[in-house]
């Protein structure tokens, strides 16, 4: 048989080097990791919005160039869930999970390598050139072990005066190792796999919890921000009422009706309604900073807040309480994606004691080998090689075993934490549940105390009025009704804000609160630019949708 020239194996060598590169470009990462989350999130229904790292990263950078916000709730949570600096790392650990499950999956396939090399030398007694080429394949087993299959030619061309000498030769050598005892079966090969698949659905899980969290924490932010715009309005309209009553009284005097100290006692309420108005105007820019720095937007954007929300908020009411304490803390004990991934970790830290305890057996490996070497001068000559072959076992008796001995202690501590771990979040959602449920009911109670506080502010002020100008009440009278209804209407907003907050977060406790993913079109339609679409990828596969179930390859 013909050898090859040397030309054609290096273009095949490039050639099949250039295919196998393109396996290993960003894009190709991209491709199999978003793959992996498009599949996976099938299992976390609760998560929204885009997984895409740079897409979104892009939209935020642009959102961040804007000048000027006016936003609801719902909108503060949209442009967080794009600007939001912790958030767009939270959804980079997501991706690097998936990347870490592309590696081992990558183990279980069949993995090659190759190169070349050759060489020319001379002097006074000949030239010669010299080259060789390697090719192998190992592919891990599901059940333990591997199988290498290796390729190796070697030529060599020497010119020495008129006479030419060539050899070459090619070497194939398989090799078949199976663990008979310590690392056999697929329970313990495919932990690794069956790991980095558990952490990827941990990683969506919890992202999604963040999303709860993060709806809970702008909103209270949003809302809180409105109550202390609405306490500003109140303290304007205190002031200009004040106001009046002061030029009011001031006339009085002059009439000699009343005496000058009294329309001072109104001068010096006034002075303090216009320090509160100072109070209340710093504290609301404070909430617009701190609204900013949340959002992760630049300080030197002009925000506000859409005060249509508080309007929404009083004209839909109260409403119904969505549980009762008994349903609520069982839906949370079924919802709570936290409580799910410690769940799933406590029986992580229980499969990792069996993989301990594996450890300590002997190590008795069945090998199987050949190998094929050609004729010296016909390297691709199979038919008239020399076949060899061997059986045989490696034994490594477990006479030292002081590391693998710790380590299944170790692996026993951990996974008794991990149980005390998974009880302690079981007691505490308990208790968040119950915390809520009853902060609920406080603030729903206390709404209508309120409410009925207000109606009674107004009266009084009312009635006050009406005994200051018939002589049967003094100024200080109408003071004191001024300042209880101020107080009054801003304990009223403060009571229905603190509901719509207890709301959100009994339904985040229990682990229901739904997030909607931004919308594209009305976010384009208050300026900001749509979001670019996912990327779709053919996967080599997903996270299983059982987490019990072991890795299949």
């Amino acid at each position: 048989m013909r050898r090859p020239p040397l030309r054609t194996t290096a273009l095949l060598l490039i050639v099949v080097a250039g295919l196998g590169c393109q396996r290993f470009t960003k894009e190709a990462a991209d491709r199999e990791v978003y793959g992996l989350l498009a599949e996976g999130r099938e299992c976390v229904p609760e998560l929204s919005g885009s997984l895409h790292v740079e897409a979104e990263d892009a939209i935020a950078e642009s959102l961040r160039r804007r000048e000027a916000y006016v936003l609801g709730v719902d909108d503060a949570v949209a442009l967080a869930m794009v600007t939001r600096r912790e958030y767009r790392t939270q959804r980079e650990d997501v991706y690097l999970a998936a990347l870490d499950l592309t590696f081992q999956r990558q183990q279980f396939r069949p993995l090659f390598s190759g190169g070349a090399g050759g060489g020319f030398s001379f002097d006074e007694e000949g030239t010669d050139i010299d080259g060789a080429a390697d090719w192998s394949v190992t592919r891990a087993l599901a059940t333990g072990g591997s199988v290498v299959l290796s390729i190796a030619t070697d030529f060599l061309t020497a010119l020495t005066g008129n006479s030419t000498l060539r050899t070459a030769q090619t070497l194939i050598d398989a090799e078949i190792a199976v663990p008979l005892l310590r690392g056999a079966g697929r329970f313990v090969t495919l932990e690794p796999l069956r790991q980095a698949e558990r952490d990827t659905l941990y990683a969506l899980r919890g992202f999604a919890r963040d999303q709860q969290v993060l709806r809970v924490d702008i909103a209270t932010r949003v809302y809180d921000t409105l109550a202390l715009q609405d306490t500003l309005e109140n303290e304007e309209r205190a002031y200009e009422s004040l106001q009046r009553l002061v030029d009011e009284q001031a006339e009085r005097a002059k009439a000699g009706e009343i005496r000058e100290f009294e329309v001072d006692l109104a001068r010096q309420d006034l002075l303090t309604a216009d320090e509160r108005r100072l109070r209340a105007r710093r504290r609301l820019s404070q909430a617009l900073d701190q609204l900013k720095l949340d959002l992760g937007i630049p300080m030197a954007a002009e925000l506000e807040v859409d005060t249509a929300e508080l309007v929404a908020l009083r004209e839909s009411g109260l409403g119904a309480v969505p549980y009762e304490l008994d349903e609520a803390i069982e839906l949370a004990g079924e919802k709570r994606l936290d409580l799910k991934n410690e769940r799933g970790r406590e029986q992580d830290a229980m499969r990792q004691v069996k993989i301990a305890v594996d450890d300590l057996k002997a190590s008795v490996d069945l090998v199987v080998s050949g190998s094929l070497d050609t004729p010296g001068e016909q390297p691709w000559n199979i038919a008239e090689g020399d076949p060899t072959g061997s059986v045989g076992l490696d034994l490594d008796l477990p006479l030292e075993r002081t590391a693998e001995r710790n380590a299944y202690v170790r692996a026993r501590i951990s996974a008794m934490r991990a149980r005390r771990d998974r009880q302690r979040l079981e007691d505490l959602v308990d208790f968040q549940v119950r915390n809520a449920w009853r902060s609920l009911l406080e603030a729903r109670r206390s709404f209508e105390i309120q409410k009925e506080g207000v109606r009674l502010s107004e009266r009084r002020v009312e009635s006050t009025a009406l005994l200051l100008q018939e002589g049967s009440a003094d100024i200080r009278d109408r003071l004191d009704a001024e300042d209880a209804r101020v107080e009054a209407r801003n304990r009223l907003t403060a009571a229905l804000v603190d509901y719509a907050l207890a709301l959100l977060e009994l339904e985040r406790d229990v682990g229901t609160l739904a997030v909607s993913a931004p919308d594209a079109a009305a976010i384009g339609a208050n300026g900001f630019p749509p979001p670019e679409p996912e990327p779709t990828a053919d996967a080599a596969g997903a996270a299983p949708a059982d987490e019990n179930a072991p890795a299949d390859k």
